[in-house]
């Protein structure tokens, strides 16, 4: 009633609310009394009353007269214009394409009425919409360490606790090497300084191994191939729960706070041998670089190191705290503190040989995974024949320390009787590993052997001194 006229729809290509352009259609030919449409599906022509006819997009077309759908318009390369209420979806040929936000439309054609295109755009959003909001498994997401009590835990596991055995093993026994009469005020602070250094250093060693192991994949490879007997906790970095970069700064700062220990039980120890001083210096600069800076494990030093760290742990601090001056002073004569320095020796020796045997055994467990990593430690090295030939020789050696162990620690037979069932323990782990060549096995045997031969050492000290008097 005198309105204008708006515009009508078809005047400008039509857009969906997502802003996607329908597509052209797809042009048909004509095939004797069948037209046949671009995407190969073949429709109806004049002359065949009740057929339903396709477009290329998919959409079912019943005619309404005598000339088909799309035949007049495709000689022009457009689509007719149909009657309002004549289409219908055809869903096994409907075609869907994504948009962008995921939603996700059937392709329509431009002579479609608006309001349709909004409701189908609207149908479409919603079911993607439920499909989202339908629960799933979670993402992946690294582990966190949860609360403060899980934390610790974890950063214990990084500092290896359970393998404290190893420091304090060489600690004790060095502490029961000091006679009763040169313990002070002094000389207990200088062993408190000593355990705190080497706690210290030790966790270092450790921290930068996991670094560096998990850098270049071995630990990973090893506990892939050992899953089903080694805990994956035991390396926060493979488990994913400790960053690299947090752990390569614990490992910096437990560094730096071994050598300010070490530093200190030096400056307070009553007697300063030139011997102790510089072993304390190899042990603070060259401990940490088993597997970082120098990697020494990778250049078949890694053994001999673990060796060298026990070492000086029974030596230092019993220098320091002036354990051969004190059994010199209480005995009178210089062949006492000869014999006893002889001892201090040996004991080392033998700490350290047990200690260089756990560590061989240790490494042939995970040799496959530090070869392929290109870890070159002496078990990879040497192969595994001469391997077999190189652990044979460490139990070959340990009788022989032992032996030079009781000779030297009064009163022999004392020594001799505690030390002979460790000794026949010892053997027979070699021969199970002969046998079984079961490493990790034997690892862990030897492990339990080394804590207990400490304990060994620890007590026929104690018990020597006290039938010395």
């Amino acid at each position: 009633m005198g309105e204008r006229e708006g515009p009508r729809c078809r005047s400008r290509p039509l857009r969906s609310p997502d802003g996607i352009r329908p597509r052209d259609p797809v042009p048909t030919r004509r095939v004797g009394r069948r037209v046949r449409d671009g995407t190969g599906v073949v429709r109806r022509g004049p002359g065949v009353g009740g057929g339903v006819e396709r477009d290329g997009a998919g959409w079912s077309v019943r005619p309404g007269g005598t000339t088909a759908p799309g035949e007049r318009g495709a000689a022009r390369g457009r689509q007719p214009p149909t009657a309002r209420g004549e289409l219908r979806a055809a869903p096994t040929r409907a075609r869907r394409h994504p948009v962008p936000g995921g939603v996700v439309v059937p392709h329509v054609n431009a002579d479609l009425s608006p309001g349709r295109v909004r409701r189908a755009l609207g149908r479409a959003r919603r079911s993607s919409d439920a499909a989202r909001s339908t629960p799933g498994p979670p993402p992946p997401t690294p582990s966190s360490p949860g609360p403060a009590g899980s934390r610790l835990r974890t950063w214990a596991r990084l500092s290896k606790v359970d393998s404290a055995a190893i420091y304090w093993v060489p600690l004790l026994v060095a502490a029961s090497l000091v006679p009763a009469g040169a313990w002070t005020p002094r000389t207990a602070c200088v062993a408190l300084l000593a355990l705190l250094g080497s706690v210290g250093l030790f966790t270092a060693t450790v921290a930068l191994d996991d670094v560096q192991g998990h850098r270049d994949g071995s630990d990973a490879a090893n506990y892939a191939h050992h899953e089903a007997r080694r805990d994956a906790s035991r390396k926060p970095l493979v488990s994913g729960v400790i960053p690299p970069r947090r752990a390569l700064a614990f490992g910096y700062a437990t560094w730096a706070a071994g050598a300010a220990l070490w530093c200190a039980a030096v400056a307070v120890a009553p007697v300063r041998p030139v011997v102790a001083v510089a072993l304390t210096a190899g042990l603070v600069v060259i401990a940490p670089q088993y597997s970082w800076g120098l990697r020494l494990s990778y250049r078949c030093l890694g053994e001999a190191l673990m060796a060298y760290f026990s070492i000086t742990l029974v030596v230092v601090p019993t220098l320091l705290c002036g354990g051969t001056a004190g059994t010199a002073g209480t005995a009178g004569t210089a062949g006492t503190a000869g014999t006893a320095g002889t001892s201090l020796v040996c004991q080392a020796a033998l700490v350290g040989l047990w200690h260089l045997t756990v560590s061989s055994y240790a490494n042939t467990a995970d040799a496959a995974g530090d070869g392929a990593a290109g870890r070159r430690t002496l078990t990879t090295l040497l192969g595994p024949g001469r391997n077999l030939r190189y652990l044979a020789l460490l139990t070959t050696a340990d009788p022989v320390l032992v032996a030079a162990v009781v000779l030297t620690s009064p009163p022999s037979w004392w020594s001799g009787l505690l030390l002979a069932p460790l000794l026949c323990l010892r053997t027979r782990q070699a021969w199970l590993f002969s046998a079984t060549r079961d490493a990790r096995a034997a690892n862990d045997g030897f492990w339990r052997l080394y804590c207990a031969g400490g304990c060994v050492l620890v007590a026929a000290n104690l018990v020597g001194q006290a039938l010395t008097g």
